[in-house]
């Protein structure tokens, strides 16, 4: 799994080790707290919300191909038209 922010970690000048930083998942969540839809009276409800989608962003991340990625995200978002009346 990727990692936002690895540091490396110094002590006396010298590098000792590596700290991987907080996982892409946790950091996801964490900016889906900014949003408007995380407002609820309940932390379960946000907590829940904001890891559903860092989970959906790291989906999203998968490489695929085009004709994948037409089916399982445009395909589903349109609307079918209105015949209109003659």
């Amino acid at each position: 799994m990727a990692h936002a922010f690895p540091t490396d970690i110094y002590y006396n000048e010298k590098r000792i080790d590596v700290s991987p930083g907080m996982s892409l998942r946790d950091y996801f969540a964490a900016a889906a707290l900014a949003s408007p839809m995380a407002h609820s009276p309940n932390v379960g409800d946000i907590a829940a919300f904001a890891y559903k989608v860092a989970d959906a962003m790291i989906e999203a991340r998968r490489p695929r191909s085009a004709a994948e990625v037409y089916e399982k995200f445009i395909v589903p978002d349109r609307k079918p038209r209105k015949k209109k009346s003659v």
